[in-house]
């Protein structure tokens, strides 16, 4: 076996490794935001810009699996059902745009009204309700499809294909686009003059 050519081999894999490592050490560096220098908004956008990454690799996620169940039909039969997947994959996919824009108008707003954020603390709840209630949703669907897929499966779709969210999320969802246009336009009635009380 010829010596020089393993140790070359070798060398290479040894500054590939280090030059992996640092990569990741830059990566680390990049992911942890430094929130002092950040307005309230803008901590509030960095929330939603991370929930939003975080979906549209889930979309990903489910968008293949549920590719390769139509290729493959038998591919996690009876596990996670292909209508799981398009349903989480579509949802996914509509959610982290939405997260996305909120996040984009929350980071730009103080900037551009010239204000601090009215009605914040509101503008967090809403991005931990929406959190709680959306983990919720996906736990529930994927165990009721499991468990009591013939029971309660009005309570994931109320048996319209298409219609992905349950009326009781599109509820939810209703409550905090409301919330977010709430905050969203309060900054404009300060500059105004003209403070709501109360928030």
């Amino acid at each position: 076996m010829n010596t020089s050519g393993l140790n070359s081999v070798m060398q290479t894999a040894a500054a590939l490794g280090e030059k992996s490592r640092a990569s990741l050490n830059d990566f680390k560096a990049w992911v942890q935001l430094d929130s002092t220098n950040l307005s309230d908004g803008q901590q509030l956008a960095v929330k939603y810009f991370t929930v939003a990454v975080i979906l549209f690799f889930a979309q990903i996620l489910f968008g293949l699996l549920a590719a390769t169940q139509f290729i493959y039909p038998s591919f996690l039969y009876e596990i996670l059902d292909f209508n799981v997947n398009r349903m989480i994959h579509i949802n996914a996919m509509i959610v982290w745009m939405l997260y996305g824009f909120i996040g984009c108008v929350y980071w730009f707003l103080e900037d551009e009204s010239g204000t601090e954020i009215v009605g914040l603390k509101l503008g967090n709840i809403a991005f931990w309700y929406s959190r709680v209630r959306s983990l919720w949703w996906c736990w529930f669907t994927c165990w009721c499809k499991l468990v009591l897929a013939r029971i309660l499966a009005w309570f994931i779709n109320e048996g319209r294909e298409y219609i992905e969210a349950p009326r009781w999320a599109d509820i939810g969802i209703v409550v905090v686009m409301l919330i977010f246009f709430i905050t969203s336009w309060l900054p404009s009635v300060k500059v105004n003059g003209r403070v709501l009380p109360g928030f």
